[in-house]
């Protein structure tokens, strides 16, 4: 049952085992003790309610864990979304030529893909971020987030969007920033984006 569990969610079940055996035990040793003092039970009797007590700890100690661990993944789903949005494809050549510092050539791959896949904005989304991140190529990647954010469907428009604010931040370019935070805040009114777009553009008003 345990061949799977990492350390740390083995050292966790532990401490929740100790624990709760411990309480229970405890308690049923108390239970036992009064039973005896009050002549209320057997010497067998008394026995079975300290091993009850225990099996009762062992139970609540691997309830425990197994809670904590759901309740942990379901954050985890939460705060990465996992649960609104499809998972960003993998483009395993591509990656490669950015792990090798190759980045040039991932964006003529990327290139190369697109050609044959125009409509594929998620490769469009990828080759941007490698021209604004690794490249510093800041004009032609804002063109392909804004081709983006123009075709996309909700969700790669919100992303294209996003990530215009982002490199409009990272240059400095003030004016290009507080218009696309603008259109993203009457985009996504309503959102908590969106609200906080519009104080992120009310604030930087204020600055000027």
């Amino acid at each position: 049952m345990l061949k799977d569990v990492d350390s740390g969610e083995r050292a966790f079940l532990i401490r929740a085992l100790s624990l709760t055996v411990s309480a229970c035990g405890i308690i049923s040793a108390a239970v036992a003790y009064y039973l005896a003092e009050t002549r209320q039970a057997s010497g067998l009797t008394m026995l079975a309610v300290v091993a009850l007590g225990l099996l009762v700890g062992v139970a609540l100690g691997f309830g425990s864990w197994y809670l904590a661990g759901r309740a942990g993944a379901g954050a985890a789903h939460v705060l990465l979304a996992a649960g609104n949005l499809p998972p960003a494809p993998s483009f395993s050549y591509q990656e490669s030529l950015v792990a090798r510092g190759r980045y040039q050539e991932a964006v003529d791959a990327f290139e190369a893909h697109l050609l044959d896949h125009p409509d594929d904005l998620d490769a469009s989304l990828a080759m941007a971020g490698i021209l604004a991140g690794h490249l510093r190529q800041f004009d032609q990647a804002a063109q392909v987030y804004r081709r983006v954010r123009e075709a996309g469907s909700p969700t790669h428009e919100f992303r294209a969007h996003q990530a215009l604010i982002d490199l409009h931040r990272a240059t400095g370019d003030r004016g290009r920033l507080m218009t696309e935070l603008a259109r993203f805040a009457d985009r996504f009114r309503g959102t908590a984006a969106g609200r906080a777009a519009r104080v992120a553009l009310t604030e930087m008003k204020a600055d000027q």
